[in-house]
């Protein structure tokens, strides 16, 4: 009852004013402010020249349009606190009602509501050890420490809350020293090489020495989480996807073994494990990995479609095409597949080279599917529209498919075009360096073909030196090979070559040429 008198006398004395925030509730007069809210939600603009023009009819520069969207950051900022958490797992949950339980301690102290606030924040602070927030436990222990020593001269509360600080600090320093060198191993070495780095090895094994006999001194999830992710890159640098592998299986049965549950933790490690999986063609393992971390995923979430990506693109890479195909129907069939819409590009072109796949017979589609029946190439063309514009590589993918599709109908005049195109392309705007090692040596491939004037035996035999520099050096899945590479080129280029014949075709430019 004394907390509650506290707590009414302080709302009593310090009136709040109607808290400001979103909601049904809230647009009843502020109709300009519910607008403006509904259009960046739907996506129906994407600048402040856009949503100020729309509502006000006017320039971003109105001080009625900077005034109102001043007004509705300050409402959604306040919104974040009213949010629910009820869907939440438990240690994101427990994460967030601390935060905002810590922030109330901070408020009742500055308006004289001691008692409550330290009933608040030793409840908190249980919640905290539970859950291993460190950095809280420290502030808590602190605030809690002081108010035993200068409040009720309490020694052996103080005692206990000064050990309680003086640990946590030192297992926060402890965390601070693996998380600084997780860090610097990130920022001091890329991960986009085709070469090992043996370098990023050595540095990581320097690192994890350093470190090892702390193992005994904390146990934090969080450092041992640093020390597993040290490990685990030392390894991914030098490309030994099995010693990553193992790092990975090790790290999530220790976190597993763990009483507080670390889900994002353990969703890293199946990811990074799906990705060594994917590297070493192992589709069974990949896919319990991917069943494993969608667990930890509330359906439907950006996590969930990322990780059935993942799926996906090990079922292209190991040859596994009809479970492919079925992760694609899954993932474009399900409800809030149209709300995310940075993936529709992206599916587009898996949809593509799905149907090169689905004409070689290569999967059957579901009975209620008949997108793959008709489709044309300027129709796609248009579908992507951000490809089209980009200068990054990302129209490489789109060229190449294109390029197999009128190889397949024989379409050799126009596959001839389009090579041609991609070959200027890649000269224009992807550079020649280790990370395109393998997109450029297929370029040359493609260059053979109407240079062998699309005779199966003559366009192996000249493209043969580049297929035995691509078989030397691994996709690596790191450095985001794969949305350049969204079939590993040795596949596609079987199945290329499947579409050739032992005939001479000349195009009709060498033809004109020669009569010329």
């Amino acid at each position: 009852m004394e907390e509650l008198k506290e707590l009414a006398y302080i709302l009593n004395k310090y009136q709040p004013r109607s808290i400001q925030i979103i909601g049904h509730d809230a647009w009843q007069s502020d109709s300009k402010l519910s607008q403006l809210y509904e259009v960046i939600q739907n996506d129906e603009v994407t600048s402040d020249r856009d949503a100020a023009h729309l509502i006000y009819g006017e320039e971003e520069n109105s001080s009625k349009y900077r005034n109102l969207k001043h007004e509705l950051k300050k409402r959604l900022l306040n919104t974040i606190f009213f949010i629910d958490n009820n869907e939440d797992k438990k240690r994101d949950k427990a994460y967030y009602q601390s935060w905002k339980d810590w922030a109330a301690c901070q408020i009742l102290i500055e308006k004289s509501a001691r008692q409550t606030a330290v009933s608040l924040a030793e409840k908190t602070l249980k919640r905290c050890l539970k859950y291993d927030f460190l950095s809280l436990v420290s502030s808590i222990a602190l605030l809690l420490r002081n108010h035993y020593a200068l409040r009720e001269k309490n020694k052996k509360r103080f005692e206990y809350y000064d050990n309680l600080y003086e640990n946590s600090r030192r297992q926060e320093e402890y965390n601070n020293l693996a998380h600084k060198y997780y860090m610097k191993l990130i920022l001091d070495y890329t991960m986009d090489s085709v070469t090992a780095n043996p370098q990023i090895e050595a540095d990581a094994q320097v690192y994890y020495q350093e470190l090892a006999h702390l193992k005994k001194e904390t146990n934090n999830i969080k450092f041992h989480y640093y020390l597993y992710q040290i490990q685990l890159l030392g390894k991914m640098g030098v490309f030994n996807y099995q010693a990553a592998k193992d790092i990975c299986t090790d790290a999530i049965a220790f976190l597993r073994s763990q009483d507080v549950a670390f889900k994002g933790g353990m969703r890293n490690f199946l990811l990074n494990k799906l990705v060594c999986h994917i590297q070493l063609r192992e589709f069974e393992e990949g896919k319990q990995a991917a069943i494993a971390c969608n667990k930890l995923v509330a359906n439907g979430t950006f996590n969930w479609f990322k990780t059935n990506e993942y799926f996906f693109i090990l079922s292209f890479h190991t040859g596994n095409y009809q479970e492919a195909y079925d992760d694609y129907f899954k993932i474009v069939n399900h409800p809030r597949y149209k709300t995310y819409k940075i993936l529709h590009e992206t599916w587009a072109l898996y949809r593509m080279y799905l149907h090169f796949l689905y004409l070689l017979g290569k999967f059957e589609p579901a009975t209620n599917d008949n997108s793959f029946n008709n489709i044309r190439l300027g129709k796609f063309i248009n579908a992507v529209p951000s490809f089209a514009k980009d200068k990054r590589g990302m129209n490489i993918p789109v060229l190449i498919i294109q390029m197999a599709f009128l190889i397949l109908q024989h379409k050799y005049d126009s596959a001839t075009e389009r090579i041609d195109a991609l070959n200027k392309y890649c000269d224009r705007y992807l550079k020649t360096n280790d990370p395109n090692f393998r997109c450029n040596c297929f370029i040359k491939m493609l260059v053979q073909i109407p240079k062998s004037h699309f005779h199966r035996s003559g366009v192996e035999r000249k493209a043969e030196p580049y297929l035995r520099k691509i078989q030397r050096i691994a996709i690596n899945f790191n450095n985001q090979a794969h949305e350049l590479e969204i079939l590993p080129f040795e596949h596609l280029w079987e199945h290329i070559l499947g579409a050739l014949e032992n005939k001479f075709f000349r195009p009709k430019s060498s033809r004109s040429e020669k009569n010329g």
